[in-house]
């Protein structure tokens, strides 16, 4: 009796440490995946970085005409935006964790995307209720934005990881400001270390 007692203990005591094993092997996938995507999103940065910066551009210090907007919109600030969106697109994630915090930061900027065209728009037509649109527009990009902050700092800590802020602008001049200051908030995400 004591024998099969003390085969079962040994079951017990193996079995909880596979499922140990495993749990550990499951949040390294989780980690590696989201150091991944970091990495591979700081690499396709430049392309957003250059499309906010130039729009924000119009607002800050005089800026440039609308004329000069609206042909940085069609000749930089929109190609690059799609060139992001395409490139964002191609960031293969593996974990369902990952996937969903990549579905919250396309979100984010398929919104600021809509919003830029949106703009676009409204200068081409002079249409200042397009403006208040495109607006509206950001504002949800906005919280959308800090909707996928909340969870990657939820899935760093999860997994031991620190966050170092390096990303590029999250946020966008309104179009109703006469005068705006550069946005600098980090989207935070392109540079994880352990």
């Amino acid at each position: 009796m004591k024998k099969i007692i003390l085969g079962l203990l040994m079951t017990v005591f193996l079995v909880g440490t596979l499922t140990a094993c495993g749990k550990d092997k499951e949040e390294n996938k989780v980690k590696a995946d989201l150091q991944n995507f970091a990495e591979e999103l700081g690499n396709i940065q430049d392309e957003h970085d250059v499309a906010i910066n130039t729009y924000n551009s119009y607002f800050v210090n005089g800026g440039m005409s609308s004329d000069e907007l609206l042909t940085a919109m069609n000749d930089t600030i929109l190609p690059n935006f799609e060139a992001y969106i395409a490139d964002l697109k191609d960031i293969e994630v593996t974990t369902d964790e990952v996937k969903n915090l990549k579905s919250l930061y396309s979100t984010f900027i398929d919104s600021q995307y809509e919003a830029l065209k949106k703009t676009a728009d409204a200068i081409e037509s002079v249409d200042s209720a397009k403006l208040t649109d495109a607006d509206i527009l950001f504002q949800e990009a906005s919280t959308e934005y800090d909707a996928y902050k909340t969870e990657l700092r939820k899935l760093a800590d999860e997994n031991k990881i620190t966050i170092k802020s390096a990303e590029p602008t999250s946020e966008v001049a309104s179009t109703e400001a006469t005068e705006a200051t550069e946005a600098t908030e980090a989207t935070e995400a392109t540079t994880v270390a352990e």
